[in-house]
């Protein structure tokens, strides 16, 4: 990390850059102006994929604007599959973040450094989507947000899918036998992963009575990761309570939009 601690799991790849200009732009601004004409997803949800492996590479964030781009209203172009086109896409971001070297490091051919480091910022990502016409322009949900919740629900709702940048804990790793994110234990780094569909009305009978609110993420670990929702594979249910509790702490959450 940027810290100079090591992340146990590399995959762990989110690095935290908080831009006071861009974090300024909240998505409230655009729920609340009648104005403003949005591709948006009206009450429906867009299938993420495909469901890839960013095995030991700290590719979150690249893994989680591809996902973005392909599973919303802002897609532009036919899906990415190849593994390989997005790491190169999280090589080139690190190389348009703040910070010096790469994953890389000396034997970086772009930029040889004696700093190697793995992952870069949900921010960065967001504006490398932007430069390649992925969206039109990008807002925010997270800290600092003042209707954080309605921000949340509002969005997957009437926009689309949303790029977290949230700490992430040790008894995340796996989900349930159902699906169910189990947001304990402490945190052991930084993850960027894609939100795609809000569930007001979840049931989950081996774990409560009822029903809960929550979001489905897509993760980018592989088809073992979590279980198949409406036919895609390495997908999570996490409770309202505890995204929102996240993303209390310092997380983030980026919202890509297509402006009609």
């Amino acid at each position: 990390m940027r810290d100079g601690t090591v992340a146990a799991d590399p995959r762990f790849g989110r690095l935290e850059l908080f831009d006071p200009a861009s974090r300024g732009f909240q998505i409230r601004s655009v729920l609340d102006d009648p104005g403003v004409s949005l591709r948006s997803a009206a009450g429906r949800y867009f299938l993420p994929g495909p469901t890839l492996n960013q095995a030991n590479e700290g590719q979150c964030v690249s893994e989680a604007i591809h996902d973005a781009r392909n599973g919303s209203p802002v897609r532009t172009k036919p899906v990415v599959t190849e593994y390989e086109e997005r790491r190169w896409v999280y090589h080139t971001l690190q190389h348009l973040d703040p910070w010096d070297g790469c994953y890389q490091g000396s034997d970086c051919q772009i930029e040889p450094s004696s700093t190697a480091y793995g992952g870069t910022a949900v921010l960065t990502g967001a504006l490398y989507g932007k430069g390649r016409g992925w969206w039109d322009e990008f807002r925010w949900i997270g800290a600092g947000s003042e209707r954080l919740e309605d921000d949340l629900i509002q969005t997957l709702r009437t926009v689309g899918g949303i790029v977290f940048g949230i700490p992430w804990l040790d008894d995340m790793y796996e989900t349930t036998p159902s699906g169910l994110v189990e947001v304990t234990g402490t945190i052991v780094g930084g993850h960027a992963i894609h939100g795609w569909e809000w569930a007001p009305r979840q049931r989950m009978r081996h774990h409560w009575t009822g029903t809960k609110p929550g979001v489905w993420w897509h993760n980018s670990w592989g088809s073992t990761y979590g279980v198949k929702r409406r036919g895609v594979s390495g997908c999570g249910f996490v409770p309202l309570d505890d995204l929102l509790g996240l993303l209390e702490r310092d997380g983030e959450g980026m919202v890509p939009l297509c402006l009609n």
